[in-house]
């Protein structure tokens, strides 16, 4: 499986991912996180085919199914599988947590479960959507009634309204007609009575008004004449007044009809946004409906590859089944085809790797005596992984490599060649030879030596302390003498006492060999050499008691620090280090074709006199007494630190106390309270 909870798998589970089978990130899918809050384990048993369990899913319970006091059988050492699936609070339970991180790639019973909740999601979204609809529909229906009766009643009370001001249009009308009536009868009875009054005569005696009658007959006939005129001014009047009062009902009646017809549009376009609103509806329906099939058709593809799944499994053991015999015997058979097909190949490639690793011993060598390799270029990096990564020999011709081929002897031939060049370069073939002595005591220790004869006590206790302090009560117990040095007795002989001086050594301008400041007395080697290196050796003893001691005393010198060089190249002042392991190189025996054919043949046991990689023990050499001159003779040219660099952090020089007496003890104090030097 790819990622799921704490758990066991059965050995050689190689089953499908019963974790993620119906997981799912419900909340990318639906946007309805659930958060896990309780879960359920299940026991999956496998099947016995022939008598070894298979742990296939052939049979699967739940906790909920199996009693608390069944005790499910073991099916092997592995025992029942069990599995713990969390289960969420929201509608779709298994949701996976989000410390089952996500699988590397989907499968396609965990597609199909997605795309069922992307359908229920959809569908759930549509239904929402319906619901909306149709709470829009009825909405807008109550709207529209809500208007309708609010229309109905506004009509109605313009209505009345217009009923109640025809009424009283008639009414004013006639009141009118009244009022102008009674003003023109009184008028008229006015002037009735001015005609009466005008006939009277106003002058009775001598001066009788004769003519009072004709101004009363005169007045009458103008108020009789006038009459007519009256009656059309109050038909006049009224009908005036009555058209006004027409004009203002008929406003009224136009305004009425204006309302009911701007009543009618309003609810005109509400009753074609709910028809419209409900021509909506179908396709929603259709929508909704079509969603719940997708639904339907999502489940039923789920369940189709459960099946598939199902069935695969029950193909899957049966094939295994059928073909495990002939599998089991098609792998002996390849077995035993590429045992006989690369036996030689193997051989071969055992062989190599042994040229292999000559080469890079080889090219390792050079870099020592060169300091061309590892300058810092990265040159000499990229030639050492040039050589690991060969896989062939390359061209030999007369047993001469060739370079310019893919294979050993390239990089074989470019070291040879290339040496041939700084071999005059570089001095190999004209070395300069310098011999000199250095003082412990004086150079390396800084105890001062008298001059002449005059002795001086402090100083001589204070290096004889040294040489004490320097006594090791058995060889055997120090490292570098057990791993550098070849025995002079073996070790069930007892502790061996001995001097073990460690020192370091320097080619540095300014300072002794020792590593102090250049002093009055010192000696040194030169800087601007890229390479000063060990030719022969010695080791001077001052005041040596020959009477009480062996006349031929012997030590170890030994270099076990890091070798400092500098590079030739650049301003030649690049400071190279080498960790030098001095390994023995054992000797090959000729391989025959009776070899390469021969079965228990293995190269790099049966062409080696020895062990490869063993590392070069020294042996001790003869120390000589210091007469105060020096002899070329008596320095030892062993091979052992011929080509080793003069210039080394550690070296140890030991002196083994059984090489003085017989009593190493006895010797080495004897020793101690002689010397006054060593060189």
């Amino acid at each position: 499986g790819d990622i799921g909870p704490s758990g066991t798998y059965p050995t050689g589970y190689d089953g499908p991912d019963i974790y993620h089978y119906l997981y799912v990130n419900a909340d990318e899918l639906t946007g309805e996180p659930g958060v896990p809050q309780t879960s359920i384990t299940g026991f999956f048993k496998g099947t016995v085919t022939n008598g070894a369990v298979t742990p296939v899913q052939s049979k699967r319970v739940f906790d909920a199914d199996v009693p608390a006091t069944t005790v499910l059988p073991n099916l092997g050492p592995n025992g029942t599988f069990t599995v713990t699936f969390p289960f969420s609070t929201g509608d779709y339970g298994l949701v996976a947590p989000a410390s089952y991180g996500s699988r590397r790639a989907a499968g396609k019973l965990q597609i199909n479960l997605a795309d069922m909740l992307r359908a229920e999601a959809k569908l759930k979204q549509s239904i929402v959507k319906y619901d909306l609809l149709i709470k829009q529909i009825e909405d807008t229906a109550d709207v529209l009634e809500a208007q309708y009766d609010l229309n109905s009643d506004k009509i109605g009370i313009r209505s009345a309204e217009f009923a109640i001001l025809t009424t009283l249009s008639a009414a004013r009308i006639a009141i009118k007609a009244v009022a102008v009536a009674t003003k023109n009868a009184k008028d008229a009875a006015v002037t009735v009575t001015d005609v009466a009054l005008t006939g009277i005569p106003h002058v009775i005696g001598v001066a009788t008004d004769a003519f009072a009658p004709v101004r009363g007959l005169g007045k009458g006939v103008g108020a009789a004449a006038l009459a007519p005129f009256v009656a059309i001014n109050t038909v006049a009047e009224t009908t005036e007044y009555a058209l006004k009062e027409t004009g203002d009902l008929t406003k009224s009646t136009f305004a009425l009809s204006l309302e009911v017809e701007t009543q009618k549009y309003d609810v005109l376009q509400k009753v074609k946004a709910l028809e419209q609103l409900i021509r909506t509806e179908v396709g929603v329906r259709y929508e909704l409906f079509d969603l719940k099939e997708a639904l339907s058709q999502t489940v039923e593809n789920f369940k189709t590859t459960l099946a598939q799944a199902d069935r695969i499994g029950q193909e899957r053991l049966s094939f295994r089944r059928n073909v495990a015999a002939s599998t089991q015997q098609a792998r002996y058979t390849d077995m035993a085809f590429r045992i006989f097909q690369n036996d030689a190949l193997q051989k071969y490639r055992a062989q190599f790797d042994l040229a292999a690793r000559y080469t890079y011993l080889a090219a390792k060598a050079y870099d020592y005596e060169t300091c061309l390799l590892g300058n810092g270029s990265g040159v000499g990096e990229r030639f050492l992984t040039n050589i690991v990564r060969q896989r062939s020999l390359g061209q030999i011709v007369g047993g001469f490599p060739v370079s310019g081929s893919v294979g050993l002897a390239d990089p074989l031939a470019r070291l040879g060649q290339n040496f041939e060049v700084y071999r005059g370069q570089l001095g190999f073939n004209n070395p300069e030879t310098e011999t000199g002595r250095f003082s412990l005591r004086q150079e390396a220790f800084r105890v001062s030596k008298p001059t002449g004869t005059i002795s001086d006590p402090v100083a001589l206790k204070k290096w004889q302390n040294i040489l004490q302090s320097s006594i090791v009560p058995d060889l055997w117990k120090v490292p570098e003498f057990r791993k550098y040095c070849r025995p002079f007795a073996p070790e069930s002989a007892g502790a061996q006492p001995g001097l073990v001086i460690p020192f370091s050594t320097t080619v540095t301008f300014g300072e002794n060999y020792f590593g102090w400041p250049l002093g009055g007395g010192d000696n040194a080697y030169d800087p601007s050499r890229f390479a000063t290196k060990v030719r022969s050796a010695g080791v001077w003893f001052e005041k040596y008691n020959s009477a009480g001691l062996s006349n031929t005393p012997r030590v170890y010198l030994v270099p076990v620090g890091d070798d400092f060089l500098r590079s030739p190249s650049g301003d030649g002042q690049g400071l190279r280090t080498f960790s030098v392991v001095d390994q023995k190189l054992p000797v090959p025996f000729p391989i025959g074709t009776s070899d390469l054919t021969n079965p228990a043949w293995i190269p790099a046991n049966d062409s080696l006199n020895e062990d490869f990689g063993g590392i070069r023990r020294y042996s001790s050499f003869r120390a000589y007494h210091d007469a105060g001159s020096f002899t070329a003779a008596e320095t030892v040219s062993d091979s052992r630190l011929i080509g080793r660099s003069v210039w080394n952090t550690k070296w140890l020089l030991i002196i083994p106390g059984g090489t003085f007496l017989g009593d190493p003890d006895q010797g080495l104090q004897t020793f101690i309270n002689s010397n006054t030097d060593i060189k």
